[in-house]
């Protein structure tokens, strides 16, 4: 079993193995749901990776998978397999399209203050705070989640499971002023109903964001290392160049003291590569706002949509 899953408490149908714990095999009626040990007392902000299969025979599957953070651990209901009227942040992969608007599967978060009813008849569509259209059943490669919850800021980037590159997120909303509890615990639960999906969890960490500089964690992108390493190398066989000319021409060299004389000994080429790499480096800057810009607008978009829908 990973080791991010064995501090988890596992509740009704929930069936732990080496590499997973499954929420809910592919039978009907099925519920199940782990919890962290401990609640969070020592940080406001934190991150969570998820990664987990829904796979199943037909071509719609049931009920769907929940991410829970709580004030306090949920016990065996209604919200897709965990009880209704929770406090705290409700985020659902909901695979049933409840209130036939073609809209499944589909991912949603929904913030309770222990007083709402979930709506199962309009699978929640009037109670989201935000949400996206997103394929994640029977993926070749297991579906990621990245949710974020740092200066009551929610985001969820989304990886469709279509790859086993972990740069190939997308962002699925970013809502901000959102309120959660001081203190809670994180679990995740699972339902089947007439009809059944296996929903596998394959990793569950969390990590607490302490700082500006941990509150966005990116990976280091190789490309850009790759022409860092390249120009370097290049600079330093130019220096070894430079210095045996110098050792075979003394005369030569003792005459380019100056610095601005060495300088132009360097070729228009090496000065070009550097150009060239500093330009690459600003694209990449530009092209990774630009991709992070289009994400929030698409996201707007089908919120925007689903809310049409419902009219």
């Amino acid at each position: 079993m990973h080791k991010c899953l064995k501090n988890l408490l596992l509740f009704t149908d929930a069936i732990a193995s080496e590499e997973s714990v499954r929420i809910t095999p592919s039978l009907r009626s099925q519920k199940g749901m782990i919890w962290s040990r401990l609640s969070t007392s020592n940080f406001d902000w934190w991150e969570v990776e998820l990664q987990f299969r829904v796979t199943g025979r037909g071509r719609i599957g049931a009920d769907g998978l929940a991410f829970w953070y709580t004030a306090t651990k949920g016990f065996e209901g209604p919200v897709f397999g965990s009880s209704d009227r929770w406090n705290g942040l409700g985020v659902f992969f909901d695979s049933f399209d409840n209130d036939n608007k073609h809209n499944n599967p589909y991912i949603m978060a929904m913030v309770n203050d222990g007083s709402k009813n979930y709506d199962h008849q309009k699978d929640g569509s009037t109670q989201q705070l935000a949400g996206c259209l997103r394929d994640f059943r029977n993926k070749p490669f297991p579906v990621r989640a990245k949710i974020e919850f740092y200066k009551n800021t929610l985001t969820i980037m989304f990886h469709n499971g279509m790859s086993n590159n972990d740069r190939d997120f997308e962002m699925c909303m970013r809502v901000e002023n959102v309120v959660l509890p001081k203190s809670g615990y994180f679990g995740i639960s699972a339902a089947t109903g007439g009809l059944a999906d296996d929903h596998d969890v394959v990793k569950f960490s969390v990590y607490s964001l302490r700082s500006p500089e941990l509150a966005v964690t990116q990976e280091p992108d190789a490309e850009a290392q790759k022409f860092e390493d390249e120009f370097q190398q290049h600079q330093q066989k130019l220096n070894q160049q430079k210095d045996q000319w110098a050792k075979d021409n003394p005369e030569e060299a003792a005459k380019k003291t100056e610095m601005d004389d060495w300088d132009n000994w360097f070729s228009e080429q090496d000065k070009e590569l550097q150009q060239i790499y500093q330009g690459q480096s600003a694209m990449k800057e530009v092209l990774t706002d630009l991709h992070r810009k289009m994400d929030e607008i698409i996201g707007r978009q089908e919120r925007t949509l689903s809310l049409i829908s419902q009219v």
